[in-house]
C-alpha cells in the first residue's frame, strides 16, 4: 500500500472543500434567482418595479459569484501551472546533480588509483635507493680497513651521502 503525504492530502481535501462551497453557492444563487424569477411571473404590474429591483440585484450577485469562481479557479491553475514547473525544475536539478555524482564518483576511483600507483612506484624507488645504500656501506665498511685506498673510501662516503639525501627527500 502507497504511503500518502498527509499535508498533501489535507491541502487536497481543504481544495475539494472550498470549490464544494463555491459550487453549493453557485447552485443557491442559481436557484434564488429561479425563485424570484417565477414570483414576477405570478406578480402583478404593481409591484413589478421592485421585483426588477430584486432581480437585478440577484443577477448582480450571481455574476459577481460566477466571475469570484472563474478567477479563483483561474488562480489555483495558475499556482499549480507554477507548482509543476518549480517541481520540474527540482526534478532536472537533481537528475543532473545524480548524473555528476557518478562522475565525481568515478573521477575519485581514477585519482585513488593514480594515488596508489605512484605510491607504489615511489615505495619501489625508495626500496631499491635503501638497497643502493646498504651496497656502498658494506663497501665502505670494507675498505675502511685498508688506508691505500683513501680517496676510494671518500668518493664512496660522498656517493652514500648523496643516496642518503635522495632518500630523504623522497620520504619528504
Amino acid at each position: 500500500m502507497a504511503h500518502l503525504d498527509q499535508d498533501k492530502v489535507l491541502t487536497y481535501k481543504r481544495y475539494m472543500a472550498k470549490a464544494a462551497k463555491r459550487l453549493i453557492d453557485r447552485d443557491l444563487a442559481r436557484e434564488s434567482l429561479q425563485k424570484q424569477v417565477e414570483e414576477l411571473r405570478k406578480v402583478g404590474s404593481a409591484d413589478l418595479k421592485g421585483h426588477i429591483d430584486e432581480l437585478e440585484r440577484r443577477i448582480a450577485e450571481a455574476i459577481e459569484r460566477e466571475q469570484k469562481l472563474v478567477t479563483h479557479h483561474q488562480m489555483e491553475d495558475m499556482f499549480h501551472r507554477k507548482l509543476r514547473d518549480r517541481i520540474a525544475a527540482l526534478e532536472q536539478k537533481i537528475g543532473s546533480y545524480l548524473a555528476t555524482r557518478e562522475q565525481r564518483m568515478v573521477r575519485i576511483v581514477e585519482l585513488e588509483q593514480k594515488v596508489a600507483e605512484r605510491l607504489s612506484d615511489r615505495n619501489a624507488q625508495l626500496d631499491a635507493l635503501r638497497s643502493a645504500l646498504s651496497q656502498l656501506e658494506a663497501m665502505a665498511s670494507e675498505l675502511e680497513g685498508e688506508p691505500r685506498l683513501i680517496k676510494q673510501l671518500r668518493a664512496l662516503q660522498s656517493r652514500i651521502d648523496s643516496v642518503k639525501k635522495a632518500i630523504a627527500a623522497r620520504v619528504a
